[in-house]
């Protein structure tokens, strides 16, 4: 997954932050990704802003796949008509 979010964050770095937001219990890097044209610490006043989590239980991996395509598609369609 680490990998998927890398190849997003530089595919699309004009639109895209990679944040390391913590550690689990095992040590391994707990990701979220900022999509927008404002720097991830920008909150734009009257803007809304939505989160989605993936992954809330660690044997439940369709969140995961399901929120990796959507990141996906709502970058590759940013600039178009949806």
């Amino acid at each position: 997954m680490t990998y998927i979010l890398q190849d997003l964050a530089a595919r699309y770095s004009t639109k895209a932050s990679l944040i390391e937001i913590g550690k689990s219990q095992g040590g391994k890097s707990l990701w979220a990704m900022a999509l927008s044209e404002y720097a991830p610490n920008q909150h734009i006043l009257l803007r809304p802003e939505v989160k989605y989590i993936g992954n809330m239980h660690g044997n439940e991996v369709v969140g995961l796949e399901v929120l990796l395509d959507l990141i996906e598609y709502i970058l590759r369609s940013i600039d178009k008509e949806v």
